[in-house]
């Protein structure tokens, strides 16, 4: 918040004639959607997008890409990791143990009313840590003499496609080892299979092949 309210300093006088007005907090709520409009629009005089109106979404503020909006979404990503994730933690401690003791439910994941078999956990939702944050997973830590390990299903739904319907070509795939989506990929867009890969066969990162393969999850799982 700091950084905002540095932000803003040189607009200083006209804030507190809106604050005086009762039209602006005091501070300044950056959370409120309505005051954050008027900063923008209103006190900072930003050129407003005809594509997106005067709105302060997400995709609005990418949009307008100044110091100040760059600001607001950094913001916005620390302030929903703290209210989402690491605020409720420490009330879900068990009182027993002083530990976490997630639920994780095989069927708990729901599409369209159907059950998926995709697993799920609760209180806390430890599936959703998010990944790139690596001091929000430093949180978590074993207890004396254990270890934190993680595992992942490999395409489990071709996977199960493959064992309901037997369809042949798939079952060459799973048993020779190779990865579905690149097999699927590399003949719809007539590429070679190694070239829809994260990595080439030498084990390099191959990021063409990782944004190919991603297209290839998409025709797959678009059929499971």
């Amino acid at each position: 918040m700091h950084k905002l309210e540095e932000l803003v300093e040189p607009y200083k006088n006209e804030i507190e004639k809106l604050q005086y007005q009762n039209v602006l907090d005091t501070p300044v709520n950056f959370d409120s959607n309505e005051q954050l409009n008027c900063i923008l629009y209103d006190v900072m005089k930003t050129e407003i997008k005809p594509e997106f109106g005067k709105s302060t979404d997400k995709d609005t503020l990418k949009a307008i890409d100044t110091e100040f909006t760059r600001a607001v979404l950094e913001y916005r990503h620390y302030a929903k990791l703290i209210s989402g994730f690491t605020k409720p933690l420490p009330q879900m401690l068990s009182t027993k143990d002083g530990k976490l003791h997630a639920s994780f439910n095989q069927m708990g994941t729901e599409e369209n009313s159907v059950r998926t078999g995709r697993f799920s956990s609760t209180d806390p939702n430890l599936q959703q840590i998010p990944s790139k944050e690596k001091t929000m997973r430093l949180m978590f830590k074993a207890s004396e003499g254990n270890v934190i390990c993680g595992s992942d299903f490999s395409a489990q739904e071709p996977r199960c496609l493959t064992y309901m319907c037997g369809e042949p070509e798939l079952r060459k795939t799973f048993e020779e080892d190779r990865d579905p989506y690149a097999t699927l990929c590399a003949p719809a867009f007539h590429l070679d299979y190694w070239d829809c890969m994260e990595h080439t066969k030498d084990g390099e990162p191959n990021p063409d092949g990782k944004k190919m393969r991603s297209k290839g999850k998409v025709l797959m799982l678009g059929e499971c």
